[in-house]
């Protein structure tokens, strides 16, 4: 195996196993909430269900601090390895628990510990994988390599769906053949932890630990000062989260159980769009990275946002219409792979590398949790209570939620001098692309002092546009001294 092979397939294989066992939960919804929560209506059921499934992402943040910190102290492979230990132990747990008939109120007792336990497993799993990838190719195509590690996502999600419909045409859906599915997952979340062992460090971690730049505690640096790239993080999740989950985690249960379609019916219209979903993803990673990732976030924020109504409106047609739901699920794949698509590169960049591994897994975990988690469950109370179409509200309400916050914490100055005078001066490749770090604005003010010693006209226009940078922000003293430090230079 070559050394990028060594690099890309464990990481991505984990990555799959463990969005597969995520995706396997939310298909069998229905039947798991039958299996633990019996005594209740049909719809009680199902929501239950999806609040232990909404549990598992409410424990993420807290994976996010766990394997975060790890990720930083200790090395971004073993805390990769860990994960997906723990999601393969628990997704055999699950395949294997007795329903409610069997172990009364403990079963549900366990299946929610063990839910909580999946959550703060994968909680340093997604982000982790696309540090992982990034670091080992920084000086390749972000926006590719971050799509494709989200593809891989999507693909553990579409491998679920592949396996529910075998289960489905082979033995049907009973108290005990959907557990196929979870001891599956675990036997391919053993072979995924063999395969992570194989893999070498990140040569972005050997860097930082060869010049002895680990840090105690990067957690508390991250909420320190980093309040804003946090948010700014969490927002962006919101958004691409929850359009993800509508996909990802609710579309069966809303043709099987709210519109009413076969079991097998509704797992085909899945498995269209995620499959559409895949394909799109790597095509707009490339042209977020031509367009500029912000840029083309907003885009896609803006068009979420004017679809919602008329695609669930296609896909909810009283007539039951095919080629309507094809074509709504079409649009809703486009839409969602331009959220997704930059996401993860977008992130990463917000943080150095001594802080990226805790900053990006709390980040997006939190706002995964908030909003994409609890998706699956928001879009059945919606379309159950109040209409068919209500999901789409939802992700009205989380676009928006994104622009606004978009709109007033995007402030990375070195970025945003990059493209202001990319035309005028080169940068030299670096690692460290901080919002606003102390490091940063170092390494740009010694920049600054070269360029005036050679005394050429047009770096002017470099002071004066990372002084004004500086000047929105005013936001600590070391920007202060910043400024002052660079008004000397003039």
């Amino acid at each position: 195996m070559t050394q990028k092979r060594r690099v890309i397939v464990p990481a991505i294989l984990g990555n799959v196993v463990e969005y597969y066992d995520f995706g396997m939960y939310a298909i069998f919804a229905p039947i798991i909430g039958s299996t633990f929560f019996p005594g209740n209506t049909e719809s009680d059921r199902i929501l239950l269900a999806f609040l232990v499934f909404a549990i598992g992402f409410f424990m993420r943040p807290l994976g996010g601090l766990i394997f975060g910190h790890i990720g930083d102290r200790f090395g971004r492979k073993i805390s990769l390895n860990i994960s997906i230990v723990g999601m393969a132990l628990s997704t055999f747990t699950i395949g294997v628990l007795p329903g409610y008939s069997q172990f009364g109120i403990t079963a549900t007792i366990i299946l929610i510990i063990v839910r909580m336990v999946q959550g703060i497993c994968i909680g340093g799993e997604g982000s982790g994988s696309a540090i992982f990838i990034i670091e080992h190719f920084s000086k390749k195509s972000l926006g590719i390599i971050g799509s494709v590690v989200m593809a891989s996502n999507v693909f553990g999600n579409l491998l679920s769906v592949i396996v529910a419909i075998f289960i489905t045409k082979t033995w049907g859906v009973d108290e005990f053949t959907w557990r196929y599915g979870f001891i599956l997952g675990a036997i391919m979340g053993i072979y995924g932890s063999y395969a992570r062992s194989k893999s070498a460090e990140t040569p972005i971690f050997h860097e930082i630990k060869q010049k002895k730049k680990l840090l105690r505690t990067p957690i508390r640096d991250v909420i320190g000062n980093k309040r804003k790239a946090l948010g700014l993080i969490v927002a962006l999740a919101a958004a691409a989260t929850s359009a993800s989950y509508i996909i990802r985690a609710y579309m069966n249960t809303f043709f099987l159980k709210i519109m009413g379609y076969p079991a097998d019916q509704s797992l085909y219209f899945c498995c269209f769009c995620l499959t559409g979903l895949i394909l799109f993803l790597p095509l707009f990673g490339f042209l977020a990275e031509k367009v500029g990732q912000r840029t083309f976030l907003k885009f896609a924020a803006v068009g979420i946002m004017l679809v919602a109504i008329p695609v669930f409106k296609m896909i909810s047609n009283p007539a039951m219409d095919a080629r309507l739901v094809y074509c709504g699920l079409f649009i809703m794949s486009i839409t969602t792979a331009a959220i997704l698509a930059p996401a993860y590169p977008c992130a990463i960049k917000m943080f150095p590398p001594e802080l990226r591994f805790s900053g990006v897994a709390l980040g997006w975990n939190t706002g995964n949790a908030i909003f994409g988690g609890t998706t699956p469950f928001i879009a059945t109370l919606l379309a159950e209570r109040f209409s068919v179409i209500g999901p789409a509200y939802y992700l009205i309400f989380t676009s928006a939620i994104f622009i606004v916050v978009n709109r007033f914490l995007y402030q990375n100055s070195y970025e945003m001098l990059r493209q202001h005078i990319s035309n005028k001066t080169e940068f030299p490749n670096d690692h460290d692309t901080s919002v606003g770090s102390n490091a940063q604005n170092n390494k740009l003010k010694e920049r600054i002092k070269q360029r005036k010693l050679n005394a050429k006209k047009n770096d002017q226009q470099l002071v004066d546009a990372l002084r004004n940078n500086l000047l929105r922000r005013k936001t600590s003293q070391n920007t202060k001294n910043c400024v002052e430090d660079i008004d000397n230079l003039k």
